[in-house]
């Protein structure tokens, strides 16, 4: 019978040169923003707040290190204030007007960037309130239920957080303490930030900065081989050396990256030429008018109320009066009623607050550096 399969010839595998060159190039992981995720941990079943309960902290850390973030937080903060706040008191009431104005910017600072706020009230034998005191949104987490906050100044080891009470009734008050807490809508126990729709604009704002600082700190280190001649070691050694240059030297605080050539020998040392373009900073700079854009626009605060023109026309005072209009009537009033109505309502009467709302007028004395200010 006829062989009907035709037999494939074998073609030999050509033989590989052996350079006595490895070559590994790796790259940095893609950075992953912390979510703010939550779980219900222990037997207070207490609400922690991000992967490891420290997503304050991290919205925190944002706040203090990003020039435009801060500056938009800065000036809503200012905007909520208005010309004036406002305190009257009972003669009960053992705090001074000055304590009050410094707890109220406090909790608005954290309204801000947390969507949240909250303070202690504490009650004398009779049950009547005297004092209040502020308390660091960073460190408040909340039980399930939400009859409890819990307080920490560390929350990697919460073991032995302070239990606060939240709105104790009337008749349970007497020499006790409890809390009140101002949260705007969430899906779950914790707000969302109103900025959430920017925090990755944020970000790239925020490592543009520490790439800069630290590319002029290193003098402008560009891409790099490192080339160990001492032979190849095991895999293990050469993970552990790897690891150890990659934390050290890579990343946007390092400004370059690198790759790592073990050789047998100084003669079989690899040569690279131009890998990729250094422009780094150029390819940034285009990144900064989209990202704040997109951090102003989270804001809804008008570009003119930051000292930006528009396209069209040049920075002008009525331009900003309109713009403030605008701003003031759409986000400013709204949050400013929603914190009294808190406060307000908190205090029960023993204090109370009113905010005169920040007014925009120019005249031409405005214009006179002379003037005397207005104190």
């Amino acid at each position: 019978m006829k062989n009907r399969y035709k037999t494939r010839a074998t073609v030999p595998t050509p033989a590989v040169k052996k350079t006595g060159v490895k070559v590994f190039t790796f790259s940095q992981d893609g950075y992953k923003i912390p979510e703010p995720v939550e779980s219900v941990t222990g037997s207070d079943k207490i609400v922690s707040y991000g992967k490891d309960n420290r997503y304050p902290q991290y919205l925190w850390s944002l706040y203090e290190n990003t020039a435009i973030f801060q500056t938009l937080v800065n000036n809503m903060l200012d905007y909520l204030c208005g010309d004036e706040m406002v305190f009257d008191h009972n003669p009960l009431f053992e705090q001074s007007l000055e304590e009050l104005f410094e707890i109220s910017r406090k909790l608005l600072l954290d309204y801000i960037v947390y969507n949240a706020c909250s303070f202690q009230r504490l009650y004398n034998a009779g049950g009547i309130l005297v004092r209040v005191a502020y308390l660091d949104q960073t460190k408040v987490r909340y039980n399930e239920d939400l009859t409890k906050i819990y307080y920490h100044n560390d929350w990697k080891r919460s073991s032995d957080a302070v239990a606060i009470p939240l709105n104790l009734p009337q008749g349970e008050r007497g020499g006790k303490t409890d809390a009140v807490t101002l949260r705007s809508i969430c899906k779950g126990i914790y707000p969302t930030p109103l900025y959430n729709g920017a925090l990755k604009s944020i970000v790239i704002a925020n490592k543009i900065d520490t790439y800069h600082l630290n590319n002029i700190s290193n003098n402008f280190a560009a891409a790099a081989i490192i080339n160990f001649n001492g032979g190849v070691p095991d895999e293990k050694t050469k993970d552990a050396i790897e690891s150890a240059i990659r934390e050290k030297f890579s990343g946007e605080e390092n400004a370059g990256k690198f790759i790592v050539s073990w050789n047998e020998g100084k003669e079989n040392e690899a040569t690279v030429t131009v890998l990729s373009s250094n422009d780094f900073d150029a390819k940034y700079n285009a990144l900064r008018t989209n990202y704040e854009q997109n951090i102003v626009v989270a804001f809804r605060c008008p570009a003119q109320l930051l000292g930006y023109g528009t396209e069209k026309t040049t920075f002008n005072t009525i331009e900003y009066v309109a713009a403030f209009d605008l701003y003031n009537r759409t986000v400013i009033k709204p949050m400013q009623a929603q914190f009294v109505r808190f406060f307000n309502k908190s205090l029960e009467g023993m204090a109370t607050l009113n905010i005169k709302p920040y007014t925009i007028r120019f005249d031409a004395s405005d214009y006179d550096s002379n003037k005397n200010l207005d104190i």
